[in-house]
């Protein structure tokens, strides 16, 4: 499973509507094994992958306090591979990933400017590259995500 953490800027649209953008950070770490039918030895090495994430999502606030939001919400995501390794060879990938989510999510407002947010999300991703990570097997996945958000 990935690991994922991001910092986010809300923009209230009106009282109930929102968008938010962001920066994610998101880590892939598996063990990929390779087998050699000519040997019949199997290897297996460690990989990495790091990618940066740019979200675009929309919220419809259900409760909109002075210290808790709660709201859900849908957009997507477009990540770029930052650096990737697999044992001690560096991987290259070009292509972006797109993906969509949809979150149910809850902040906690710290001051009117700024919380920290908690979300159950499901998402798909849309087009993959050549790096195979959990996404490539499993194209859909629930995942949690926390972070630091800005409102505006």
């Amino acid at each position: 499973m990935p690991i994922s953490f991001g910092i986010s800027a809300r923009f209230m649209l009106s009282d109930i509507f929102a968008v938010n953008t962001g920066l994610n950070y998101t880590q892939y770490t598996s063990i990929r094994k390779r087998f050699y039918y000519g040997t019949n030895k199997t290897e297996s090495d460690k990989q990495n992958v790091h990618y940066i994430g740019l979200p675009v999502r929309f919220d419809l606030l259900i409760i909109n306090k002075k210290a808790i939001s709660l709201y859900i919400g849908g957009g997507i995501q477009v990540e770029k591979c930052i650096y990737a390794t697999v044992g001690n060879e560096r991987l290259r990938e070009k292509p972006f990933i797109w993906s969509a989510s949809a979150v149910a999510g809850l902040q906690l407002n710290i001051t009117s400017g700024y919380g920290i947010f908690f979300e159950p999300e499901i998402s798909t991703t849309l087009s993959c590259g050549p790096i195979e990570t959990f996404r490539s097997e499993k194209s859909s996945m629930k995942s949690f995500r926390a972070g630091f958000r800005f409102n505006f």
